[in-house]
């Protein structure tokens, strides 16, 4: 294991101000009337390398409206079927946005035994129907483990913009063992 690694850090909750804000003092940002902040869900998949931490990052399709072909981490919004199936199940709907989002972006699960690719089949459901993760879930198709994802920051976007997220922050940490 790599000494320069902490683990204590993200399983604490974090010190950020929930009203932090982003406008610099001196600066005034006119008001804008929007919605309240979209919740999304951001996940951070992290491993021991030969050369030590890798960050697991998807590359995102050259169809995106936004950001197209950049990297980065998993994730996106909850959507309307995430909040229906944690409700059924009793868990957050960020939980279940982020596990959509890994099948989703990445094409794996997390189960109890580490993280497995999907079969191709289930992904190009998953792709092509926006309900289609949470039908393989209820008919125990993909089992869920949930016991390793714990939020451990919350951050709102600055309000400069007409849209805001309310975003969420997990991260994994496996063993070179445990990733197939």
């Amino acid at each position: 294991m790599n000494s320069n690694v902490s683990y204590t850090t993200l399983e604490r909750p974090c010190a950020l101000k929930w009203d932090m804000s982003e406008v610099p003092d001196g600066l005034h940002v006119s008001a804008v009337q929007r919605k309240p902040p979209r919740p999304t869900a951001t996940l951070t998949l992290t491993r021991e390398g030969p050369d030590g931490v890798e960050v697991l990052l998807g590359c995102r399709a050259s169809t995106m409206r936004a950001f197209p072909d950049y990297w980065a981490f998993c994730g996106g919004g909850v959507s309307k079927h995430d909040t229906e199936l944690a409700q059924e199940l009793s868990l957050d709907q960020i939980i279940i946005c982020i596990l959509r989002e890994m099948c989703e972006e990445l094409g794996i699960l997390l189960t109890q035994s580490g993280v497995h690719a999907i079969l191709p089949s289930h992904r190009k459901m998953i792709l092509e129907q926006k309900d289609g993760f949470h039908a393989l879930v209820r008919d125990g198709t993909l089992n869920l483990d949930t016991s390793r994802l714990n939020i451990f920051s919350h951050r709102i976007t600055p309000p400069f913009g007409p849209i805001q997220f309310d975003n969420a922050f997990m991260h994994i940490y496996f063993d070179t063992l445990e990733l197939e």
